[in-house]
C-alpha cells in the first residue's frame, strides 16, 4: 500500500527548495495509470527501476524555475525515504540525450528540510550540468551521418580523425560478428561503432571482426584510413579494402569535436 504522508511531504519540500516551487500531487487509481505522470523522467537507475517494477499508488511533481520539474514518489520498502528525480526539460530530443551523463534521481530523507538540502547539493547541480550540456548539442548544427553507404556482402567502415570507426553491414550475419567483436550499435548514427581510445584493443576487436565475418563470406571495406593512424600501422585486419572514396570525411569529423 502507498503511503499517506507523500502529498504532506511533497508539498513541504515544494517550500523549502530554493526559488519558488508548486507541487501537484496525484493518486493513481490504476498500475497503469502511474506511467503517463511518470514520462521523461530523467533517470535510468533507482527511480526508473521503482516506477517499471512498483505499484506506486500516487506521485507528486514539483514545478520551480527555468522549467525545472521534480519527480516525487515512495521510496519501495524504506519507509523512511523518498525517490525524487529530474525530467527532461521540455523541447529536448532523445538523440541529444544519449550524449549526456543522465542526472540520476536521489534517495531522500523523509525529513522534508534535510531532503531540500539534498536535492539541492546532489540532483539539481546534476541537473543543471546536464541541461546546459544537452542544450549545447541541441543548438549545434547536425553534422552528417556517421554510417558509411551499404555495400553489398560487405561491411562498410569509415575511419574517422578521432580514431572512432562507424561501420554499415550488409545483413544480420555481419550485425551479430560485429556485435560478437565488440561493436556497439548507435541508433543515432545508424552505425555501428568501435571506439579508438585503446588502439591496441581496437585492433584486436578489428582483428577479431576480419575473423567473424571471413567464416561467414563477408568482406570489409575501409573507406578514409588517416595516413597516420597508429592503429592501423599497427595490423589492421588482412582483408581491408581502401580507401574507397577520395573525399575526405572532414565535417563528420568537426561535428564529432564540437559535441
Amino acid at each position: 500500500m502507498p503511503r499517506t504522508d507523500l502529498s504532506a511531504f511533497a508539498g513541504a519540500l515544494a517550500e523549502r527548495l530554493p526559488g519558488a516551487w508548486t507541487c501537484d500531487y496525484l493518486a493513481h487509481p490504476t498500475y497503469p495509470a502511474q506511467f503517463p505522470r511518470a514520462e521523461g523522467v530523467w533517470d535510468l537507475a533507482m527511480v526508473h527501476g521503482a516506477i517499471c517494477t512498483y505499484v506506486l499508488g500516487h506521485d507528486a511533481i514539483l514545478s520551480g524555475p527555468d522549467d525545472t520539474r521534480l519527480y516525487v514518489i515512495d521510496r519501495p520498502r524504506r519507509s523512511d525515504q523518498f525517490l525524487v528525480a529530474a525530467f527532461v526539460p521540455t523541447g529536448i530530443e532523445d538523440k541529444h540525450l544519449h550524449k549526456v551523463e543522465t542526472p540520476h534521481g536521489v534517495a531522500v530523507s523523509n525529513e522534508p528540510a534535510r531532503a531540500a538540502h539534498q536535492i539541492s547539493e546532489r540532483l539539481l547541480p546534476r541537473y543543471e550540468e546536464a541541461v546546459t550540456e544537452v542544450r549545447r548539442i541541441a543548438a549545434a548544427p547536425p553534422g552528417p551521418p556517421l554510417a558509411p553507404p551499404v555495400v553489398d556482402n560487405h561491411v562498410s567502415m569509415t575511419w574517422y580523425g578521432d580514431g572512432l570507426i562507424a561501420a554499415t553491414v550488409c545483413d544480420r550475419e555481419a550485425a551479430t560478428a560485429l556485435y560478437l567483436a565488440g561493436f556497439q550499435y548507435d541508433p543515432y548514427e545508424r552505425a555501428f561503432l568501435l571506439d579508438g581510445a585503446d588502439s591496441a584493443e581496437q585492433v584486436r576487436r578489428l582483428q577479431e571482426a576480419d575473423r567473424l565475418l571471413a567464416a561467414r563470406g563477408i568482406g570489409i571495406t575501409v573507406r578514409h584510413p588517416p595516413k597516420t593512424s597508429p592503429a592501423v600501422s599497427a595490423a589492421p585486419p588482412h582483408r581491408v579494402v581502401g580507401p574507397a572514396s577520395s573525399a575526405a570525411p572532414s565535417a563528420a569529423r568537426s561535428s564529432r569535436s564540437a559535441s
